[in-house]
């Protein structure tokens, strides 16, 4: 019978254990109804950096009003929203409130700039991704 040593104890739990930890999803916004799902009302961010706590299928996120238009989010004449998770990409946990357009993660210090996702301080090393917006009437749709 072979020994095994300490350290590849160690290894081995260490990496089930952060396996664990990790979000699984590639893609946010699969879970979503091929329809969309209403998250919101135009009139819920009467002005810039008006905010909202999502749950998208399981997706912790936030829906942002915006001061200019984004390349992942959607504009009807002024108000420009983005979604973006919530879910920190270094080990998943949930990032704080938005701060002078950022959010950070009280678990290892990670700063994210919410308008692109960029990881602006890491330990995180990949940005956060932004669902799919709708607006059809006044309603505001999160959609795959």
């Amino acid at each position: 019978m072979s020994k095994i040593s300490r350290r590849e104890v160690l290894v081995a739990l260490g990496a089930v254990g952060m396996t664990g930890c990790l979000p699984v999803r590639e893609n946010p916004g699969a879970s979503l109804a091929a329809a969309g799902v209403k998250v919101a009302v135009l009139g819920d961010f009467p002005n810039v950096g008006s905010s909202k706590n999502l749950d998208l299928s399981g997706n912790p996120a936030i829906l942002v009003r915006l001061a200019k238009p984004q390349s992942q989010g959607v504009s009807v004449g002024d108000i420009h929203l983005l979604a973006r998770s919530t879910v920190c990409t270094h080990v998943g946990c949930i990032v704080g409130a938005p701060v002078n357009n950022q959010v950070g993660c009280a678990c290892h210090g990670s700063v994210f700039d919410l308008e692109t996702g960029a990881v602006k301080q890491g330990p995180a090393g990949a940005p956060l991704p932004a669902f799919k917006l709708q607006i059809r009437d006044d309603g505001i749709y999160a959609v795959p």
